[in-house]
């Protein structure tokens, strides 16, 4: 997200709103026929991999599936990642890479002679779902200035949320980092932010929740210090039940069941099921920006 402007932004957004007419109205776009994604997707992320996938086959293209093997071999440093990038380029229009390691799409890319689109690398960013999510805001509040979100959970880890409130700084909005100490966002991501936006770093989730228009949940499906989703020491449950009443969309870094088990949804505007299907619709404009 650091690589795009604004303006670019709102290319993505208004592609994607135009996509999603062309899919419901018309019958779709083929602007893609007879071109070919390759993922390689190093980490299993069945959903996000489904969305980019889902995302080609709708805009006529097709999908490489030699490079979708479950437990791929993982190449580690620069020079095995720009490798097999360089191979993956003769074989297909643009690739997607998912991969534990930080920077890891930028070392891809280096090798490749197509697009590489960044599907996260590591703890570092998700630009994609990012977008996806600026999207959503976009469609769920009627716009995003004027916007108080609060973040919620595993701040440190997420690199979706790592990638948002980077995009976020293009607009007028309000920032609500809430988190356990152990899972705070970096510094080296905050100190920026600040710089652009008001950002509050806080505990406090009921205080959060009595000014936030938007309650994004960043989880992450691993274990870490602090708790496995980074939302057991926040007392989720407690604030929810305590809040104002004020009309809250509720968002998610991922479509799992964390929600349903706080029973959250008895509160909420949940919007992770338009979350879904708002991703195809960007991925989508992504993926035609850069072949069509």
């Amino acid at each position: 997200m650091q690589n795009l402007d604004k303006e670019s932004i709102v290319l993505v957004l208004g592609q994607a709103a135009k996509l999603e007419e062309s899919d419901d109205r018309v019958g779709g776009d083929r602007s893609l026929a007879g071109r070919i994604l390759a993922p390689l997707f190093y980490q299993p992320a069945p959903w996000a991999r489904a969305s980019f996938e889902s995302a080609m086959l709708r805009l006529g293209g097709q999908v490489l599936s030699a490079w979708g093997l479950v437990n791929p071999p993982l190449p580690r440093g620069a020079l095995a990642l720009s490798e097999v990038a360089s191979a993956a380029s003769a074989h297909a229009d643009v690739i997607v890479q998912r991969h534990p390691d930080v920077y890891s799409a930028h070392e891809a890319a280096k090798g490749a002679s197509v697009p590489v689109i960044n599907g996260a690398d590591g703890t570092h960013e998700d630009p994609v779902q990012a977008l996806t999510d600026l999207y959503t805001l976009v469609k769920e509040r009627g716009g995003i200035d004027g916007l108080s979100i609060a973040m919620v959970g595993d701040l440190r880890h997420s690199p979706v949320v790592h990638s948002l409130a980077r995009g976020l700084t293009h607009w007028d909005v309000e920032l609500s980092l809430v988190s356990t100490p152990s899972l705070k966002m970096a510094t080296v991501i905050t100190v920026p932010l600040k710089r652009s936006i008001p950002v509050t770093e806080t505990e406090d989730l009921a205080s959060a929740l009595e000014t936030c228009d938007v309650l994004y949940l960043a989880e992450r499906r691993t274990s870490v210090a602090g708790g496995q989703y980074g939302l057991e020491g926040l007392q989720l449950g407690e604030a929810v039940g305590e809040r104002s009443g004020r009309e809250i969309t509720l968002m998610r870094s991922q479509p799992t069941d964390t929600a349903a088990a706080h029973g959250l949804e008895n509160f909420f505007d949940v919007a992770t099921q338009r979350q879904v299907t708002n991703g195809i619709r960007v991925r989508m404009a992504v993926l035609s920006l850069l072949l069509a």
